[in-house]
């Protein structure tokens, strides 16, 4: 799936397999995501755990600010 340099801004990806994603340079402003979400590396999801908040609902949701930058250059 190449989602290379999306505006992914508000999409909810709770739970999705992005095992094989290319996510590179995409804007994750404002994405939902949750425990369930396969990120493709260990550093992605670490980096945008960094850059997210818990929710009430037990998601999470990346920050607006600086989302573009909060991932790894490549997967």
């Amino acid at each position: 799936m190449d989602l290379a340099a999306t505006i992914l801004n508000r999409a909810d990806l709770s739970g999705a397999n992005l095992t094989h994603a290319n996510l590179y340079r995409a804007n994750f402003a404002g994405v939902f995501w949750s425990e369930q979400t396969q990120w493709p590396t260990r550093e992605w999801e670490a980096r945008l755990r960094a850059a997210s908040e818990l929710l009430l609902d037990g998601r999470l949701r990346v920050r607006m600010e600086g989302a573009s930058d909060s991932a790894p250059a490549h997967a």
